[in-house]
C-alpha cells in the first residue's frame, strides 16, 4: 500500500536520509489510513486543547 502511495524507491542518496524517508512514507501512511477510517466509521476527534 505505502508503495502504491507514495512510490517504490526512495530518493536519497545517504543511508541515514534514506531510512528517514522510509520512516516517513509510513508514518504518512499510518496518517492517512487513520483519517480514512475516521470518515468511514463518522467518528469525530476530540482535541482538548488547553489555553
Amino acid at each position: 500500500m505505502v508503495k502504491a502511495k507514495f512510490g517504490d524507491y526512495v530518493r536519497s542518496k545517504e543511508w541515514t536520509a534514506q531510512v528517514n524517508e522510509v520512516l516517513l512514507k509510513i508514518l504518512c501512511h499510518n496518517i492517512c489510513v487513520v483519517i480514512q477510517e475516521m470518515y468511514e466509521l463518522g467518528i469525530q476527534p476530540d482535541f482538548c486543547l488547553k489555553s
